[in-house]
């Protein structure tokens, strides 16, 4: 949004938040009356999803405070260390699977 839209990044991020939430609301939409394949029990682990509901809430007030104050050139060094750190990690796991997949046991 910053470099294709022309945002700032403190108008970027809500705006980036907002869609995710949009595809969350989606992904909800299509599996609330899925069951789960092996077990008797829905797809999605209400349990666990209210665990974390409450941690990324924190998360998400504690960064919008933080947007008001921080200035531009924090927030953009902070977002490209988050994202290289997870292009990283995403990199690495791609890796691994393409290794346990084209290993000679995978073949057959």
């Amino acid at each position: 949004l910053v470099s294709v839209g022309g945002f700032s990044i403190h108008h970027a991020i809500p705006l980036t938040q907002a869609t995710v939430f949009g595809a969350s609301l989606m992904n909800l939409v299509q599996n609330i009356s899925k069951r789960h394949p092996t077990l008797d029990r829905p797809l999605i682990d209400y349990d666990t999803a209210l665990i974390l509901e409450v941690a990324t809430l924190l998360g998400t007030v504690i960064g919008v405070d933080l947007n008001r104050v921080s200035p531009v050139w924090l927030i953009t060094v902070l977002l490209i260390v988050t994202l290289s750190f997870t292009t990283y990690r995403t990199l690495l796991k791609a890796f691994e699977l393409r290794k346990i997949e084209n290993s000679p046991a995978a073949v057959q």
